[in-house]
């Protein structure tokens, strides 16, 4: 088993009445995404700064799944003994 995690942080605009609104109005899909908005869909609208992989805040690290899958094929061991 190979394991990882990817840690991103996310930094909002400050957001007035009018944005808030407007954001709501043209998102219906707010309401099945984790904090409510999509960065991918709205993104330019809301947040000021993105530290760290764009994709694992879009919800697939995949940089580092890509890493992960690597480092399982190249593992040496027996296939017999793999779980």
């Amino acid at each position: 088993m190979i394991t990882g995690h990817e840690t991103s942080f996310v930094t909002f605009k400050k957001l007035g009445r009018k944005t808030i609104e407007k954001t709501i109005g043209t998102n219906s899909d707010g309401l099945d995404k984790a904090g409510s908005y999509a960065i991918q869909e709205s993104g330019d609208a809301l947040v000021r700064c993105l530290e760290g992989d764009y994709d694992n805040v879009v919800g697939l690290p995949v940089r580092l799944l890509s890493k992960l899958f690597k480092e399982f094929i190249s593992a040496d061991r027996p296939f017999d003994n793999r779980p």
